[in-house]
């Protein structure tokens, strides 16, 4: 990997910054340690889920993509009939 692209657990560890910044101001940041602990807890489940991979290989990030896109979006497929099309057994070897 390239050393300019990001590391994929980068908006993970700054979340984790973000709580231990806010901790040392916690009169006025308190907010900012509340959002970046709550997506501190959805990484730590993402990154421990087995479900989905691009969820464990990118937390936080990785739930941008099942917002945009849902299992019913035919653009060119949805991703269960790209399922179905995947489990059937080779015709034409």
């Amino acid at each position: 990997m390239k050393a300019s692209h990001p590391s994929r657990y980068a908006c993970l560890a700054l979340c984790l910054l973000g709580i231990f910044t806010s901790l040392f101001f916690l009169s006025t940041l308190w907010p900012l340690g509340l959002a970046c602990a709550l997506l501190s807890l959805v990484g730590l489940n993402d990154m421990h889920q087995t479900h989905h991979v691009v969820r464990r290989n990118y937390p936080i990030l990785g739930n941008i993509r099942y917002l945009i896109e849902s299992d019913d979006d035919k653009l060119p497929f949805s991703r269960s009939r790209r399922d179905r099309i995947s489990l059937r057994p080779a015709l034409y070897l």
